[in-house]
């Protein structure tokens, strides 16, 4: 079998070190956005749908994102 090539190698290594920062970055702002916010949830469920998704590698890097999952959350904002 042969070697990675490095530079093949680098790539993966830099874009998995992305993908985890992106999904760390989300799942702080989702627990941010659970602790803190400007509605008052009276049964719990808004909060408690909030949640960090998971990263998607683009050719860019990756991005990432925090949805509230209740269906009425767009309302409430």
């Amino acid at each position: 079998m042969g070697a990675e090539d490095p530079f093949e190698l680098l790539d993966r290594l830099v874009g998995d070190a992305v993908e985890d920062a992106v999904n760390r970055a989300a799942e702080t702002v989702a627990t941010i956005a659970r602790a803190d916010h400007p509605y008052t949830d009276r049964s719990g469920a808004l909060t408690a749908s909030i949640e960090a998704l998971p990263a998607v590698r683009t050719d860019g890097g990756a991005i990432g994102g925090v949805v509230a999952g209740e269906h009425y959350a767009s309302f409430v904002e």
